[in-house]
């Protein structure tokens, strides 16, 4: 068990205490405090010898779990990362150990969490929404063809089997909390993937996340964040591909969630836009191309997302704002769980 934290005091004991209480415990549990000025130290150094406590300079969370990995007890079958302001739910490692069972080889188990709020009440909601099942199996071929279209759980939402996890450290360096995306995505290609049904964790919704944006607001600098977290996982999913000994798949890759989120900020703020080379009618020719990747959806989804990016990218600017929240927003109107099928990245 990793635990990443970066000033946050007031709930790092919270993810400590629920990775103790779980039963079994877990082998190791490594606490990396990334530069801290607001108490954790304290809180931490106040678990003794009961937790691995590791201080690091400030250099961003794939650091400190490249700096954890090297800790790692040789008898670790499985690491979870549990962000700081998270905590595991009773019973998860135990849920965990059981999926792994049931499934050979797996590289990874995923799992919902349920949002509570910054004291820890339960808000009722779950990531990913409920009406999007976590998918199980062989993933290789989606995620090579269309990554991130398929729901996806965020950090603390997934176990990696320890074999995936020393592949694919160290994590690179850059793109701030891009370390999940990474993870997440690239240890799909080293084996399948098990689901549990039931949250294991708890996703704390504090209004300080990482990388985060609530539903029903249009938050370009998160849709801008999302598209760089987006590009650079699609070139980490390809060397990883090359070193497993697959051909290339860069040139191959298209997903409608990015699509939709390229076409967003192109039409929304083009000044700001951070993939200089789109144009609106060029992404709606790789939208085309994104819905023929797309392993899943049914016709009438797909012809769905094709009908909101043409018409995004036709649209008299006054007319942006609406159409993007169409995409972005999953719960406002009974119409939206159709696209927000297709906008399955987990909003941090």
């Amino acid at each position: 068990m990793v635990i990443t934290n970066h000033d946050y005091a007031p709930y790092v004991a919270e993810a400590i205490d629920s990775a103790l209480a779980q039963v079994p415990p877990p082998v190791q549990v490594i606490v990396v405090d990334d530069g801290s000025r607001d108490g954790s130290a304290d809180v931490i150094r106040g678990y003794g010898a009961r937790i691995t406590p590791l201080w690091r300079g400030g250099d961003g969370q794939g650091a400190a779990i490249n700096a954890a990995a090297a800790l790692l007890d040789p008898s670790v079958g499985a690491v979870m990362v549990l962000d700081a302001d998270d905590r595991l739910r009773p019973g998860a490692l135990a849920a965990v150990a059981r999926a792994f069972a049931a499934t050979p080889g797996a590289a990874r188990v995923h799992f919902p969490m349920r949002v509570i709020d910054a004291t820890g009440a339960d808000t009722g909601g779950e990531r990913p929404h409920p009406h999007l099942r976590l998918p199980d199996g062989d993933l290789a071929p989606g995620t090579l063809s269309a990554p991130f279209d398929a729901p996806w759980a965020g950090m603390s939402g997934n176990a990696f089997s320890a074999d995936a996890f020393r592949a694919l450290v160290p994590v690179p360096d850059g793109h701030g909390a891009f370390p999940d995306w990474y993870l997440v995505h690239a240890s799909s290609l080293l084996g399948p993937v098990a689901r549990v049904d039931s949250p294991l964790a708890d996703y704390r919704l504090h209004g300080d996340n990482a990388y985060g944006m609530g539903d029903g607001r249009l938050d370009l600098a998160h849709v801008r964040t999302t598209i760089a977290y987006a590009d650079a996982t699609r070139r980490e999913i390809a060397r990883v591909a090359i070193t497993r000994g697959r051909s290339d798949p860069l040139p191959r890759m298209a997903s409608m969630c990015d699509v939709g989120n390229r076409m967003i900020s192109l039409r929304a703020a083009p000044a700001q836009h951070p993939a200089p080379g789109d144009s609106r009618w060029g992404l709606v020719r790789l939208g085309v191309r994104a819905v023929r990747h797309r392993p899943d959806g049914t016709p009438r989804l797909k012809l769905t997302f094709l009908g909101w990016l043409t018409a995004l990218a036709a649209a008299p600017g006054p007319l942006v704002p609406p159409l993007a929240r169409v995409f972005l927003d999953p719960t406002a109107r009974p119409a939206r769980p159709r696209l927000s099928r297709i906008a399955m990245r987990r909003r941090r």
